[in-house]
């Protein structure tokens, strides 16, 4: 699975977590994964970028034409479809016009041509917000160590469900890598369910407990349901 990055992934590491002062592993493992063909960009994030005019805008511009990919034959068909997509969602006339007109719409249509998972921070924003910033399982309220977790795949998704808040969990870290490798599962009522790979001493560890319940909205369960079929019991 290979992963395009949104302009807010570049911006938020250089002035959050991960400058190129104090964290410079973390730009050499974006070229190294991009060299394994697992991390890119695209051209208008670039372009994005290099407008800020700093550290990270002479980054950007050191990068080779492979790192920050341009759109191609394959990708012009998905440029009509997401256009199409957004006119029949009621938008406001000019959230559409700014849409097609920014970064996002090109890196929604290549990740949907080469079947590549958009990583971005806006998805996330959105559940903060439904989830008032605490973790969907533990209610930890710490921003910082929070992930927004898919319950079904970008690319299983349709177009509304890749946008859709309720195809997620807020989670904290450890728990969002474990629904992500399969090894919980939310049921039908909110109750966590662990895979039996996972030890007793292994979820005492985690800070797992049979009375961990995700608080759900019907809206959940479609894509919760997916998970548990499709990915969990496989």
């Amino acid at each position: 699975m290979a992963y395009l990055l949104d302009s807010d992934v570049f911006i938020q590491a250089k002035n959050l977590h991960y400058g190129f002062d104090f964290c410079p592993a973390f730009w050499d493992w974006l070229l190294a994964a991009n060299a394994r063909g697992e991390v890119f960009s695209i051209g208008r994030v670039r372009d994005e970028l290099v407008a800020g005019a700093d550290s990270l805008a002479d980054w950007a511009k050191a990068r080779n034409p492979g790192f920050f990919v341009e759109p191609d034959a394959q990708t012009l068909p998905l440029l009509a479809r997401v256009s199409q997509w957004t006119l029949t969602q009621n938008y406001e006339p000019a959230a559409i016009n700014t849409f097609l007109q920014v970064a996002d719409y090109y890196l929604v249509s290549q990740a949907l041509a080469r079947r590549y998972v958009v990583v971005t921070h806006e998805f996330r924003e959105g559940l903060m917000a439904v989830w008032g910033s605490r973790c969907a399982m533990t209610w930890l309220a710490v921003p910082e160590l929070l992930r927004a977790s898919n319950a079904k795949p970008w690319a299983d998704s349709n177009d509304s469900e890749r946008f859709d808040v309720y195809n997620g969990l807020l989670l904290a870290a450890h728990w969002d890598a474990a629904i992500d490798v399969e090894l919980i599962a939310v049921a039908p009522g909110g109750a966590v369910i662990p895979s039996h790979r996972l030890s007793g001493e292994a979820l005492a560890t985690l800070g797992w407990r049979d009375t961990l319940v995700v608080k759900l909205s019907a809206e959940h369960e479609p894509y919760l349901g997916w998970h548990r079929e499709r990915v969990f019991q496989s």
